[in-house]
């Protein structure tokens, strides 16, 4: 079953892949929304979700990555997942 991201974070989630230009596959994992920002927020409700984890805070930002299953619910059809960043389940 894929988890449901609200619009806000379907917006963040993609934005942290590089999906929605010409490539149909990840360009990356990574967000850095600046503390205090609405973005900040969504990405907080992802990590209380299990969507996201949060990896590092600095003084003006916090750097969060997709889990799994928050990376495979911003996908559209036909997109997929680098397996730089996401290596094929089951694959060790």
């Amino acid at each position: 079953m894929t988890a449901a991201l609200t619009s806000e974070q379907r917006v963040q989630a993609r934005s942290a892949l590089g999906l929605g230009f010409a490539p149909k596959v990840s360009q990356r994992n990574e967000a850095r929304p600046q503390l205090g920002a609405h973005s900040y927020d969504v990405w907080l409700g992802m990590v209380a979700a299990g969507l996201a984890v949060e990896c590092e805070t600095t003084a003006f930002w916090t750097i969060f990555r997709l889990t799994r299953a928050g990376a495979d619910a911003a996908l559209e059809a036909g997109e997929s997942l680098d397996p730089r960043h996401f290596p094929p389940i089951g694959a060790h």
